[in-house]
Parts: C-alpha cells; sequence; structure tokens
C-alpha cells in the first residue's frame, strides 16, 4: 500500500477529516439515542458502542493535528498560541454556555459554579490539554529537548485520578477535570502519532492489527455485560481498553480506505 503522509500545516488529508466527519455523526447519533428517544435501556449496547470511543476520538485527531515539527516553542510564541487557542475554544464556549443559561432562565454564575460549562465541556477540556501540551512544549525548548516523558508521566497520572475519583469539588468541575482526565492521554498518543509517524505508520499498515483491534474490542465489550466481573474490571475494560481498541479500529478502517475518499 502506498503510504499517505500526515499534511503539513494549511494540508488536508481526506481520511483525517473523513475521521472527524464519522466522530461528529456519531455524536448526532448518541444525543438522538440518549434525549431524542427517550429511552435508553433499549439502545444500550449501541449507546456503550458509540460512547465508548467517539470522544476520545476527536481528541486523538485533535492530538495528531496539534503537532508541528516545525514549531519553535518560544515565550513568545507559547503566548501566541495560546490567544490563538483562546480566541477559537475558550471564546465559542462560554458565548454558547451563557446563551444556553439565558434561553433556560438559569443564573449563569450558579450554573457555572454548580456544572462548570457543562454539555459544552469540550472546548474548553480541549483548551487545556493544549495548554498542557503548549507549557511543555515551551519548557523543554528551553530545559531539555525531551518531550514525551513528561506527557507520559501526566497521561498516566490523568488515568489514576479518573479511574479513583468520584467526588468533583469546585474546582473539578470548574475546570472539567473528569472530561480531561479521561480523555488527556488520547490526545497525547495523538500528538506521539504524529511525532513518530513513520513507526505509527507501520504498526498501522500491519496486516494483524484491524483483527486485533476488533477482536479485543468485542471482547472487552462483552466482558462489561458479565454479571461476575468486578465493579472495578468493568469500569477499567469500558475506560479504558474499550476506547483504545475502538480508537485504533476506527484509524485504521479509514486509514485502508483512503484510497476511496
Amino acid at each position: 500500500m502506498k503510504t499517505v503522509k500526515i499534511a503539513h500545516r494549511g494540508e488536508r488529508v481526506g481520511y483525517i477529516d473523513a475521521i472527524r466527519g464519522f466522530a461528529i455523526l456519531l455524536v448526532v447519533l448518541g444525543h438522538i439515542l440518549n434525549i431524542g428517544t427517550g429511552n435508553y435501556d433499549e439502545n444500550e449496547l449501541l449507546h456503550r458502542i458509540i460512547y465508548a470511543f467517539h470522544m476520545p476520538l476527536f481528541f486523538f485527531i485533535s492530538g495528531i493535528v496539534s503537532y508541528k515539527k516545525t514549531e519553535v516553542w518560544t515565550g513568545m510564541y507559547f503566548m501566541k498560541f495560546v490567544k490563538r487557542k483562546s480566541l477559537v475554544l475558550i471564546v465559542p464556549t462560554f458565548v454558547f454556555f451563557v446563551l444556553a443559561m439565558a434561553i433556560e432562565h438559569k443564573n449563569i454564575s450558579e450554573a457555572f459554579i454548580e456544572g462548570g460549562v457543562g454539555r459544552y465541556w469540550f472546548g474548553q477540556a480541549l483548551f487545556q490539554m493544549l495548554l498542557v501540551y503548549g507549557l511543555i512544549s515551551w519548557i523543554s525548548n528551553r530545559i531539555s529537548t525531551y518531550l514525551l516523558m513528561p506527557l507520559l508521566i501526566i497521561c498516566c497520572l490523568s488515568r489514576a485520578i479518573c479511574l479513583f475519583v468520584d467526588e468533583e469539588p469546585l474546582l473539578y468541575r470548574v475546570f472539567v477535570s473528569r472530561e480531561f482526565f479521561m480523555n488527556f492521554y488520547f490526545f497525547v498518543f495523538g500528538l506521539m502519532a504524529r511525532k513518530y509517524h513513520g513507526t505509527f505508520t507501520k504498526m498501522i499498515e500491519s496486516s494483524n492489527i484491524r483483527g486485533w483491534a476488533l477482536v479485543i474490542f468485542m471482547g472487552f465489550l462483552v466482558l462489561v455485560y458479565q454479571e461476575w466481573m468486578p465493579s472495578f474490571a468493568i469500569k477499567l475494560s469500558n475506560q479504558l481498553f474499550l476506547r483504545i481498541s475502538g480508537v485504533l479500529l476506527i484509524y485504521c478502517l479509514f486509514y485502508h480506505s483512503q484510497k476511496y475518499l
């Protein structure tokens, strides 16, 4: 198979855009099942499949398109980076949040303290991930060129916090910490997939990777419905293995279908 390179700044890659479109369709379908039908039990399996990987898929692709090999992380560049991302992510998030609260006749400050930006969490969570990435990149440029290790440490800590913390104090809600911790490692995986594109592409082009991803996904999907499974094992399977295998499976399918896109 002919390898298609990841695009440089300003360029587009067909299968990456196709994955984005597919993820958007999954979000719409998930909301229809969750809100439109009002019958969660009837659609539980499909709901679980969709919610296993549709948002992690967004963050994985966001990581891929965020990494730029040519970027030089000076202090000035970091400040411009934060300003640019604030305008495209934070401002729209809070504008829609304020408008929604006004339409629903809710007190804006009370609603924010109670649940943060609520259903508009994606933009804020992605901004915080980009902020962490930019900050570590800037520090790495000044002190060390090794960006991988601190990101992986934060990634591992994010999973541990998400799995063991059930209470949501004020700051935890305001900074959409649960959503951040649940998805940050997918953003990091996307960064690493872009940074080490050659190695990642060889893995994706392996004839066995799609089959293994499908087997793992279906296997853990079956396990989460077993009554004998401990609750922690179900949570781990649902939030970790299903998500990783689902994202990998969808990426593989679109990558190998790029000649049709």
